[in-house]
């Protein structure tokens, strides 16, 4: 009886049940693929600070023009030569940039006389500066033994009025965009004329501008240069070291005092 019934079952099972190797198939098919894990997202960079260089003593320039725009002519040549090259030093005594500068007549002077220049020439001031180098300065200037690697250069300013400024100013856009880390730093850089009559060039914070990488400045006056014993400071953050925050100073040439001429306290609008 056993043996009839187990026979039934397996005539049965031939009929309708399938294997077992599809049973086991089809309820693998079922079964839902893993999910995935998602990588953990990465910390959001810091915000930069609030920048409010010159929020309260200054006037911005908007008349910003790009250096490789201008239309030059003849160099000034001065007492060391027709570019005064020096380094930017901090107060520590170490070398956080290089500068070189030069005074410019416009186009129509192949020769840059002052004392032979027509009424009305307009003298454009020019200064390249590079962070983290330094290279030979003209004879007669100091030249630090220990030079600074610059993560980022965020301001740089003449430390003297501008005597006789017509309202241009820039730098070369194809440098800076070059420089910086994208077109954000490039729309957030700043110029501006404080109360002293001094010319500031503000970066955005951590704009990349680093070592090796130079930026030509410029500003435009009625007034010609008098001997190397101006100065141009600039601001930046180290690579590395103590301090990080670091500034310095470069000799140059500076426009003549004429009284009147630079802006006062109420005044940073341009001078003729």
């Amino acid at each position: 009886m056993h043996g009839f019934a187990l026979a039934l079952i397996s005539s049965a099972c031939l009929v309708g049940c399938g294997s077992l190797d599809g049973i086991e198939n089809d309820s693998l098919s079922q079964v839902p693929p893993p999910v995935a894990t998602p990588a953990p997202a990465s910390a959001p960079s810091p915000p930069r600070p609030a920048d409010t260089r010159g929020a309260n003593d200054s006037t911005p320039l908007t008349n910003v023009v790009d250096f490789d725009t201008l239309r030059l002519g003849g160099v000034i040549v001065g007492p060391v030569g027709p570019e005064v090259e020096t380094s930017v030093i901090s107060n520590a005594g170490e070398a956080i940039a290089d500068i070189r500068t030069r005074v410019v007549c416009p186009a129509t002077l192949a020769t840059c006389n002052p004392m032979r220049n027509p009424a009305g020439t307009v003298y454009t001031y020019v200064a390249e500066i590079t962070p983290g180098a330094d290279l030979a300065n003209d004879a007669g200037f100091f030249m630090p033994g220990v030079l600074r690697a610059i993560a980022s250069a965020e301001t740089v300013r003449t430390d003297y009025a501008t005597t006789g400024f017509t309202g241009s100013v820039g730098y070369s856009f194809r440098q800076l965009r070059a420089a910086v880390n994208g077109e954000a730093d490039v729309r957030g850089t700043r110029v501006v004329c404080d109360f002293s009559g001094r010319i500031a060039w503000y970066l955005p914070f951590d704009s990349g501008w680093g070592t090796g990488e130079a930026i030509t400045f410029f500003w435009q006056s009625t007034q010609p240069p008098i001997g190397p014993n101006g100065q141009w400071l600039v601001e930046a953050i180290a690579q590395a070291g103590t301090p990080r925050a670091v500034s310095g100073r470069g000799t140059t040439t500076k426009p003549r005092d004429v009284a009147g001429q630079a802006p006062t306290a109420s005044d940073c609008s341009p001078r003729t």
